[in-house]
């Protein structure tokens, strides 16, 4: 049986046309959707959420040694589409908490299927960006019964990033690393080098340096066939950066090889590894539109709260 890829590369078609607003996030003008948190038990774990609106449900997963705050914009361009965006942090960001000892990332699965019975939003999306991606599929791999469709943002797993770009994820995952050597690293995540800086200050009191430890040695320990192309009918977006060096494009396309029309990828030109900062109005439109593609049956209204309220 084979193992997954090294912890270095841990983070993981349609191509909108090249002017495509990247500026402003999608949603209705001038309407401000309140934010609900709450806390939810699944097993020895206590998995915060952030739940945005109401209607068809999507969870957000955050890439590797990150909280979910980055998500924001997004999460609230969904809601404003008419969806229930649910951010969630996994163990070790934000106030989740849980044992994180020999993980795999089964147990991470494990908690998104959790929270999403416990909030009554199954059958639902699930939206995983980076590190995140490898949760969101093995997701609908051991509980295809919850899971409507999964998006894969900034997706790798199988084409390996080149030495710079693995260096620049090591550099991510070291709790200790300086702002400069982090300001540094962010060169090779985002589609044009000299944003690195700006787009370092939008996200990095989102850093979980916490979290980086499991997180490698859940990927380390979860062999890549039992989360890379779940089998069955599930539907999957993804939506990837031309200049993604952390994640190169030709992960998503080997995915759309893999599994044929299940699998629509969307190409944004001039975005890396940090699409939604770099390119909040493409990724918004492309999820919505899937979203609306599927035609499962959905819970209606707002999921329900959790006792951990």
């Amino acid at each position: 049986m084979s193992r997954g890829p090294s912890w270095s590369a841990i983070f993981g078609a349609r191509t909108p046309p090249a002017g495509a607003d990247r500026a402003a996030v999608v949603g209705r003008p001038g309407r401000q959707l309140p934010v609900e948190s709450t806390l939810v038990k699944v097993g020895e774990a206590d998995i915060e959420c952030f739940v945005h609106g109401t209607g068809r449900s999507i969870i957000l997963l955050p890439g590797g040694s990150l909280s979910v705050g980055y998500l924001s914009d997004l999460a609230s361009a969904l809601a404003a589409s008419g969806l229930c965006a649910v951010r969630l942090n996994p163990r070790g960001a934000g106030r989740s908490v849980g044992p994180m000892e020999d993980l795999t990332l089964h147990d991470y699965a494990s908690d998104v299927a959790g929270v999403a019975q416990e909030l009554g939003l199954a059958p639902t999306v699930v939206l995983g960006h980076a590190f995140g991606n490898r949760i969101a599929r093995t997701v609908a791999a051991d509980r295809p019964d919850l899971v409507r469709g999964v998006v894969l943002v900034s997706a790798g797993g199988k084409v390996e990033p080149v030495p710079e770009a693995q260096r620049a994820l090591a550099t991510l995952f070291t709790p200790t690393a300086t702002e400069a050597e982090v300001v540094e690293a962010m060169r090779w995540m985002v589609g044009s080098p000299e944003n690195a800086a700006s787009v370092w200050e939008r996200f990095k009191g989102d850093r979980a340096p916490g979290a980086a430890a499991a997180q490698m040695s859940a990927a380390r320990a979860t062999p890549l066939e039992e989360w890379w192309a779940p089998p069955g009918d599930v539907a999957y977006l993804v939506v990837q950066g031309l200049d993604d060096a952390p994640a190169p494009p030709a992960n998503g396309h080997l995915l759309k090889d893999e599994l044929g029309d299940r699998v629509t990828v969307v190409d944004i030109p001039d975005a890396g590894h940090l699409q939604p900062l770099e390119a909040p109005s493409v990724v918004a439109e492309a999820v919505i539109s899937f979203v609306s593609s599927l035609d499962d049956p959905v819970p209606s209204g707002r999921p329900v709260r959790s006792s951990g309220s």
